[in-house]
């Protein structure tokens, strides 16, 4: 283990273990290389930024292993801790997206979501930056106070209000998780009101899943909506369990408790984050949305 005896310990008195370390940094590498395939494969530009949370994944958790190992190193536990904690707002933004697409293959009348289907995109991921740069600069005052040498303390108060900026940012991804989930919500149900809940990418195909495979989904072939509608869900509710996590792990009068604790931060953290990067392996959005795209062309029914 590297290490130098002027400057203090990044992890205090905590040990956390290097294997979860290591072996998340391999399934995130993994799958994000499975994402930047299929977004070249599919053309998933907009997807983009769900890429690039997903690279931000996989370097904090290599920076984590590798400050583990040299437990004086700033650097590699601020890539480390900046890493993991602001990615999953990158994850998020390229959900909202999603619905932006998806309502605008339905006529702007009636109105389907709460709100203006040329907004979605905008207003939420808007807020998703907000609360990315806003957590970055928490945790960045927090790791500040860390790079002391031997004997100086570092100063609480910053420490704490670094601690405090990371649960107001959580907090608005967690907002904006919600608004999303609502919208999603009224949306469907409307659409179902006034459609009848037919299938906006294959009018042709039934109604759910009974007909319709997930391995087909991947490539837009027999995609079925409803199916994206509930990856969509599926995924917001994994990301708000980890946001509500870091809210509550980053809270003063927590913090000592839980930050730094294994348990929670691969629990409900890192296998949340996964999940995620798995459900959307399997259900491709670019591509049942590109699929869905063409077809409304052929049939002349594209209301983007």
């Amino acid at each position: 283990m590297s290490k130098d005896d002027t400057k203090q310990d990044m992890y205090g008195d905590k040990h956390p273990s290097i294997v979860p370390a290591y072996i998340f940094a391999f399934l995130f590498t993994c799958f994000t290389f499975i994402h930047i395939g299929n977004m070249i494969k599919y053309r998933g530009w907009f997807f983009l930024p769900f890429v690039l949370g997903g690279l931000l994944m996989s370097a904090g958790y290599h920076s984590k292993h590798m400050s583990l190992r040299d437990r004086t190193s700033l650097i590699k536990a601020a890539i480390a801790e900046i890493g993991i904690l602001v990615a999953p707002a990158l994850n998020a933004a390229s959900l909202y997206m999603m619905l932006g697409r998806l309502t605008l293959m339905r006529p702007q009348k009636p109105r389907l979501s709460i709100i203006g289907r040329r907004w979605i995109t905008a207003i939420f991921v808007i807020a998703d930056l907000l609360s990315f740069f806003v957590q970055a600069l928490g945790i960045g005052t927090i790791v500040s106070q860390q790079d002391l040498k031997k004997g100086e303390k570092p100063d609480e108060k910053l420490r704490k209000n670094g601690m405090k900026i990371v649960v107001v940012g959580a907090c608005i991804q967690v907002f904006a998780l919600l608004l999303f989930v609502l919208n999603t919500v009224i949306f469907q149900k409307r659409e179902k009101k006034h459609y009848g809940g037919s299938n906006i990418i294959d009018p042709k195909l039934d109604h759910g899943m009974t007909k319709t495979k997930l391995f087909l989904v991947k490539n837009g072939k027999g995609a079925d909506w409803h199916v994206l509608i509930g990856t969509m869900y599926a995924v917001s509710g994994l990301i708000l369990l980890r946001s509500v996590f870091r809210a509550i792990e980053f809270l003063p009068s927590l913090a000592d408790k839980v930050m730094g604790e294994d348990w929670a931060l691969y629990c409900l953290d890192s296998l949340p984050m996964f999940f995620v990067l798995v459900v959307f392996a399997f259900v491709y959005p670019p591509a049942v949305l590109n699929e869905a795209k063409k077809r409304m062309e052929q049939a002349g029914m594209n209301n983007a």
